[in-house]
């Protein structure tokens, strides 16, 4: 049996595929993937050494929002089709966005019905990006590629429950589930240090134009004028400059350390901490992020808003504080007045929901389901 496993992005190997791969060999499958030759997040050409992965050559850019992405993700699409001929996959897990890749795996499921197909769906395009009524109409026709391949497939993972508010219509009702990311634990507790007086944060990840500065900058204007507090960021993204020049001059005091990839440099960050920071905007459509999952493996509680699934799980777990407009200053208090042992009791809660939510185990449990209800058995 092979199994071909297709993105765009060659990152997602560490967040997803790495652990599909890891299952479908034990299962005696021959895996390969499928990416492009060109990274998506440093923007330059990339090769790849391992003999299993067919890399995609295709046009590079240097925007996210751009004419020119749209045309590279379209090159990859074309020219899956003929890596799909040319394999015969027995099962296909394809990664969407972007949507053009589930039309073309969707048009070989056509002519090869034994295949069986799995589409896991990422994030939502054109639904993150900001409503316009100049493309609407552009916009009905990008989301139409993606939801006439859904049906198609004989499975759907969904990254997080939040999507399938968005995607109920093409959803077979038992033909889908939520794979939720997933990170290995650490090899041992983080040994968490805190100045006395003192309430840390961290925000982790992108600078970019989803995140909610002004509210972030509300949120530590408030809780400075109760206690003091200290900021460290670790990142970048294009609007980094600004994100730091509106904490500053707004008197907090921030720590602006660049992007930090090593874990053990990145963890003994945040074992420095209190909270880390997940807040966007209100238009963006997200149920979780890959920051907050750093977050709770350490188990670092989370100051979240408007990321509907982290929400749901952090007043479930109480492993943090969901922030509201309508409960802002009540919020404010609370996270002003936490005291070492109330944070003891987050910090414990954060870890159990990440065992019980995102580790590898639960992952590997949870595709191992997908697989039986795809007629995949052992």
């Amino acid at each position: 049996m092979k199994a071909l496993l297709v993105s765009c992005y060659g990152f997602h190997y560490d967040i997803r595929f790495k652990y599909v791969r890891s299952i479908l060999e034990e299962r005696g499958f021959q895996v390969k993937l499928v990416f492009s030759n060109f990274d998506h997040l440093g923007k330059q050409d990339v090769f790849y050494e391992d003999s299993d992965i067919i890399g995609i050559q295709v046009p590079s850019y240097q925007k996210n929002i751009s004419v020119k992405r749209l045309y590279s993700h379209m090159i990859f699409s074309s020219k899956l089709k003929k890596v799909l001929i040319s394999e015969k996959p027995d099962l296909i897990i394809a990664d969407i966005p972007p949507n053009t890749v589930g039309r073309s795996v969707a048009w070989y499921k056509r002519k090869n019905e034994k295949c069986k197909v799995i589409f896991d769906i990422l994030d939502l395009w054109p639904e993150s990006f900001s409503e316009s009524k100049v493309l609407k109409v552009p916009f009905w026709f990008w989301k139409r590629i993606r939801t006439s391949a859904l049906p198609k497939a004989d499975y759907v993972t969904l990254e997080c429950d939040y999507f399938k508010r968005f995607l109920v219509e093409n959803l077979k009702e038992e033909g889908h589930s939520v794979l939720y990311l997933c990170k290995p634990p650490l090899k041992e507790r983080l040994n968490f240090i805190h100045q006395e007086e003192i309430l840390s944060f961290c925000y982790l990840g992108s600078m970019n134009n989803i995140i909610n500065i002004p509210d972030i900058v509300r949120l530590f204007k408030g809780i400075g004028k109760k206690r003091k507090i200290k900021l460290t960021l670790m990142g970048d993204g294009e609007r980094r400059d600004y994100f730091i020049e509106q904490l500053k001059s707004n008197g907090i005091d921030v720590d602006y350390l660049g992007l930090i990839f090593d874990e053990t440099l990145k963890n003994d960050v945040l074992r420095r901490c209190h909270f880390g920071i997940n807040m966007y905007n209100d238009n963006v459509i997200v149920g979780l992020t890959m920051k907050s999952l750093d977050y709770f493996r350490v188990g670092l509680p989370t100051i979240n808003m408007n990321i509907y699934d982290t929400g749901v799980l952090v007043r479930e777990y109480q492993s943090g504080f969901e922030l509201s407009k309508e409960h802002w200053d009540e919020r404010i208090d609370e996270i002003a007045n936490v005291q070492e042992e109330e944070w003891r009791r987050l910090h414990e809660n954060t870890l159990r929901m990440f065992h019980e939510q995102f580790s590898e185990a639960v992952f590997k449990n949870r595709f191992e389901q997908v697989l039986e209800r795809c007629g995949i058995n052992r």
